[in-house]
């Protein structure tokens, strides 16, 4: 297989830009959930998800879905799109 840079499969495929991405969505996620006030756990209950996997999620340690970003931007009443805004780099993927 081919490391972080591809697979058999996808040869283009970049693994790094991908983790970039989970990432700046974790960090966009704890950033929103701060300005709202709202706690890990109280996250956790509303959106239905284990607050460690929260956790997880913002600092970008895990891979989640759409339908979980989907959870979290309902119990945080944030428009889906505000977790994928990530400035300057945005251009460079």
């Amino acid at each position: 297989m081919g490391g972080c840079t591809g697979s058999r499969y996808f040869p283009d495929f970049n693994w790094m830009a991908y983790k970039f991405l989970y990432k700046k969505i974790g960090v966009n996620v704890k950033k929103i959930r701060k300005q709202k006030q709202v706690t890990q756990e109280k996250l956790a209950f509303d959106a239905h998800l284990n607050r460690t996997f929260i956790g997880c999620v913002e600092r970008g340690e895990r891979n989640f879905s759409i339908e979980t970003i989907y959870r979290i931007s309902r119990a945080l009443k944030t428009p889906l799109c505000s977790f994928f805004c990530l400035g300057k780099e945005n251009h460079e993927l």
